[in-house]
């Protein structure tokens, strides 16, 4: 197995509370849950054939077990910079979806009290593709491991969930962006906001970082803001892949 240039991103962890209620027959129960989910990016570079295994760590900070499910997703970023799971990939997207290239193990697992689990997922770019940034997702749900599965399939439910997110960068492909709108907003009685629309027309994913100076009729400083966009996918304005 190769293992050439990976570089995991930023180990950043997210805990989160879920409450999950069951509607079935007369009873309700409620189950407050606490878990931790690290990374929740990784940042590959691959080789045209190469492939490369990766480790996410579910921590259990609550006090009862809890079933984690975890499945691969196809996902595209919005022009907010919100990652979209449930929306059909634009068509000028799709060919930057890698889902394909990634297997996980376990699908299902429980996770007592106190303490971890281990998803582990390996990434093969194929031996035929183009440089260029390509992505995934794997998406973790959380229940309760004691749940009657009848039961829950009849109930109404409450279902928390958070993905890691899963950049492979094949080659080194070249980013490209465009500003092609600066204007200035209402932001309801925070105060006008400016706006930067970048657009990439390249294959790259990049992550933008850009400085907006604000001076006066005289030339006279007035305000510095450092804004830090978030990625650009591939042929995106704003955010997104395929669009402004």
């Amino acid at each position: 197995m190769n293992d050439p240039r990976a570089r995991t991103g930023r180990r950043a962890a997210m805990r989160i509370l879920l409450v999950a209620a069951s509607l079935f027959g007369s009873a309700t129960g409620a189950l407050a849950q606490s878990v931790e989910v690290s990374p929740l990016r990784v940042e590959l570079a691959m080789a045209r054939g190469s492939s490369h295994t990766e480790a996410v760590t579910l921590t259990n900070q609550g006090d009862a077990p809890v079933r984690v499910r975890a499945r691969l997703q196809d996902w595209f970023m919005g022009k907010d910079g919100t990652p979209q799971f449930d929306a059909v990939v634009p068509d000028a997207e799709r060919e930057f979806v890698a889902t394909s290239w990634v297997r996980i193990a376990p699908p299902e697992q429980i996770v007592q009290p106190g303490q971890q689990g281990i998803v582990r997922f390996t990434t093969m770019a194929p031996a035929e593709v183009t440089d260029g940034g390509y992505r995934a997702a794997i998406l973790f749900e959380f229940g309760n491991p004691t749940a009657d599965l009848l039961a829950a399939r009849r109930s109404v439910q409450f279902r928390s969930r958070i993905a890691t997110l899963v950049y492979m960068t094949v080659g080194k492909p070249i980013p490209a962006i465009e500003l092609t709108d600066l204007a200035s907003r209402l932001t309801g009685g925070a105060g006008p906001a400016v706006v930067a629309t970048l657009k990439n027309t390249s294959r790259a994913t990049a992550r933008t970082k850009g400085t907006v100076t604000l001076r006066d009729s005289g030339g006279v400083l007035e305000q510095r803001h450092v804004g830090h966009g978030g990625r650009l996918h591939q042929y995106a304005a704003a955010v997104p892949q395929g669009g402004t």
